[in-house]
């Protein structure tokens, strides 16, 4: 169970993690492992949050998201497992369906840089970036 809690301001940051800012990953207080180094696909380092299922990247030493499969909080309220209408109207911004497969869809809001993956209704992860 994750003890880290990701308060997330849409566009700025997800906890300790501003985007678009450099970020120095020995300095951090979190226990993180590199999981992925840059190549043709994918141009950013991959590191991972041990024991808490976030994970985040960095192209240049500088943060380009964050991905959260444990906690992602807004106004109070953690994210992952809420029902996707609940999450649309409490984010309160025009959204989507950018995909959909057989037992979920990935829901994108543009506006906030952040893309919902749901699951028979429910939000399984959070994918967010900067401006």
């Amino acid at each position: 169970m994750s003890l880290l809690v990701w308060e997330w301001v849409p566009n700025i940051s997800v906890g300790s993690l501003f985007f678009e800012k450099k970020i120095n990953i020995n300095e951090l207080s979190y226990n993180v492992i590199e999981i992925e180094k840059p190549n043709d696909e994918e141009p950013w380092f991959t590191y991972e949050i041990l024991d808490d299922k976030t994970r985040f990247y960095v192209s240049n030493g500088v943060l380009n998201s964050v991905e959260c499969l444990m906690n992602f909080t807004y106004k109070g309220c953690n994210l992952i497992g809420m029902k996707t209408n609940e999450v649309i109207n409490l984010v309160d911004c025009k959204c989507y369906i950018a995909d959909k497969w057989e037992n979920g869809s990935e829901v994108s809001c543009d506006d906030l840089n952040v893309i919902f993956w749901e699951e028979s209704g429910l939000i399984s992860s959070v994918s967010v970036s900067g401006i």
